[in-house]
């Protein structure tokens, strides 16, 4: 594919300090974001946003990479990538973890990574 002579999007994270040290497999947000570029922002065009969020939501923490690309077509969510971060987190939390892929409202895309919640080591 041919890369356009300019920024494609801006990136931005949310990142709380008070936040624990989770194990997040090492490629796991590198992929999302690449997907994020790939299937959402490069189609569209004008400057995307992609966006990194996490939280504490009881038991679990939840990682977002958001996009306000062109949103998911019929067919996507079920790709080599994002069964290479579900197997990622499969390996590393079992269970306990998963991946969620949805439309957001108003369009783009948000990838949900949902992991155990463990507090700091004493």
């Amino acid at each position: 594919h041919l890369l356009r002579d300019k920024a494609l999007f801006t990136l931005t994270r949310a990142l709380p300090e008070t936040l624990p040290a989770v194990l997040v497999p090492p490629m796991c947000l590198v992929s999302l974001a690449e997907n994020a570029v790939k299937h959402g922002i490069e189609p569209r065009p004008g400057l995307g946003r992609i966006r990194i969020d996490s939280r504490r939501e009881g038991a679990r923490l939840v990682v977002e990479v958001a996009d306000d690309g062109v949103g998911l077509n019929p067919g996507l969510g079920a790709g080599v990538g994002l069964a290479n971060v579900r197997a990622q987190l499969e390996a590393a939390h079992g269970s306990a973890a998963s991946l969620e892929v949805s439309s957001r409202e108003g369009g783009g895309c948000v990838a949900r990574v949902l992991l155990p919640w463990r507090g700091v080591a004493a």
